[in-house]
């Protein structure tokens, strides 16, 4: 694999775990499991503090690296795609519910499938995102980025969504289409000003590396235990920035080992074990309560387990049927 993306994937990798751990630790809060366990708190404040950032921003990255593209191709290439996988995945989680009735942690009726997908359902909103700013900056960049320069553009944007995050004030109405994207539009041009620059491929000496992995803990930390100084958002884009070195360093240092050839098949698949994983996750935890097993850390350990290895062997299958794109899993 061509190493200056290895390290994307092994980022995304670290990220959709963390997501899967994140969402496990939160539906045994919503299942009255977990129960205020102190332990449950703090890890989801320590991951809830960067992961979402850290995943736009590393979208951003892919996105500043490509060639600038007319919106048609970005259309076909990308938009539908990703609007093609929020539809498929909407419906089928929709319908999962309702098939799980009572035992799931917020039960849904059949008729809850007579529903539009937007505004975004649950998680989906993160795609939903990344469908509008992909869009926005690929229109944006067509027009600006011949006349600035691609970095001046990216550089530009980032001052630009910063200041917007700031100053506009989004209706009630249109604040669940639309606030996600122009939240999370900080880090996702971040992302896109360090994909369109030759910093994406520099040597990351092992001393800047560790450095950076120290502030980053130390100032996940200081977010889980005090709040952000910044939005949310922008203490996460911060945070996911700091972590990104220590990742780069070990997709080298370790190149072609077992960890991060792992790390990174899961981020290469990551697009469906997100779609997918709170079904599995669900499911390990309904069959658990039904046996009458309550401990929080056995809940915990499985549901992440199967978070992961649930979703995986979907993905296995799908593409041995070849059948990834009509399941909306790649």
């Amino acid at each position: 694999m061509n190493r200056r993306l290895e390290w994307i994937d092994l980022a995304k990798g670290v990220g959709i775990i963390l997501v899967v751990i994140g969402h496990a630790g939160r539906g045994l809060e919503s299942a009255g499991i977990a129960g205020g366990n102190d332990a449950i708190v703090v890890m989801d404040r320590l991951i809830y503090a960067f992961h979402m950032p850290l995943f736009f921003l590393l979208a951003g990255v892919t996105f500043g690296m490509r060639p600038p593209a007319d919106l048609g191709t970005a259309l076909t290439a990308r938009l539908w795609p990703l609007l093609y996988t929020m539809m498929v995945w909407t419906y089928a989680f929709l319908a999962i519910r309702a098939l799980a009735g009572d035992r799931a942690n917020a039960g849904k009726a059949w008729d809850d499938l007579l529903v539009w997908p937007l505004p975004p359902y649950e998680h989906m909103w993160f795609l939903w995102a990344l469908i509008l700013n992909i869009a926005v900056f690929t229109l944006l960049r067509g027009m600006l980025a011949p006349r600035l320069g691609d970095v001046r553009f990216w550089a530009a944007a980032l001052v630009a969504t910063g200041a917007a995050g700031l100053v506009l004030v989004m209706p009630d109405s249109a604040a669940p289409f639309f606030a996600p994207a122009l939240a999370y539009g900080l880090p996702f041009t971040l992302g896109a000003l360090i994909g369109a620059a030759p910093i994406r491929s520099a040597p990351m000496p092992g001393t800047l590396a560790l450095v950076a992995v120290l502030v980053f803990a130390a100032g996940v930390w200081a977010v889980a235990t005090h709040g952000a100084l910044l939005s949310p958002v922008a203490s996460g884009s911060v945070l996911s920035l700091l972590l990104l070195p220590a990742l780069i360093f070990l997709s080298k240092r370790l190149a072609g080992g077992p960890s991060v050839r792992c790390l990174a098949y899961l981020g290469r698949i990551s697009l469906a074990i997100f779609v997918t994983h709170t079904i599995f996750s669900a499911a390990t935890r309904v069959l658990l309560m039904a046996a009458g097993i309550e401990d929080v850390a056995l809940h915990l350990i499985l549901g992440v387990a199967a978070g992961l290895l649930g979703p995986l062997a979907l993905y296995l299958a799908a593409a041995r049927f070849g059948l990834l794109r009509v399941a909306a899993l790649g």
